[in-house]
This record gives C-alpha cells, sequence and structure tokens, in this order.
C-alpha cells in the first residue's frame, strides 16, 4: 500500500507504522523550539503530526 502511495505521491514523505508510533524524545534538537512539542508532550511521531494538521 505504501508503495502505491509513493508512487501516487512522489513529493511527500510517507511514514510506515512504526516510524509512526515510535517513541519521540521531546528534548532533542529535532524538537527544542517546536512550541507543541514541548508543551504537549507526545509519545510518539504519529501525535505530532496528527496536533500539526488538527
Amino acid at each position: 500500500m505504501l508503495a502505491v502511495l509513493g508512487e501516487l505521491l512522489p513529493c511527500h514523505r510517507l511514514y510506515s507504522r512504526a516510524e509512526l508510533e515510535a517513541p519521540i524524545d521531546p528534548t532533542a534538537q529535532r524538537w527544542k523550539n517546536h512550541y507543541d512539542v514541548q508543551y504537549w508532550r507526545p509519545d510518539c511521531l504519529g501525535e505530532v503530526l496528527f496536533s500539526c494538521w488538527d
């Protein structure tokens, strides 16, 4: 399924379920200045992306 979507949306980054459910470190450099991550403290990348979209 991801392969088909990857072909249909070549300019977008598609994440696997494992990547979306993997825990994140909110203190890591990638998230240091991201207010939502610092404030809400999401558990995984999927929660970060959903919060940005929502």
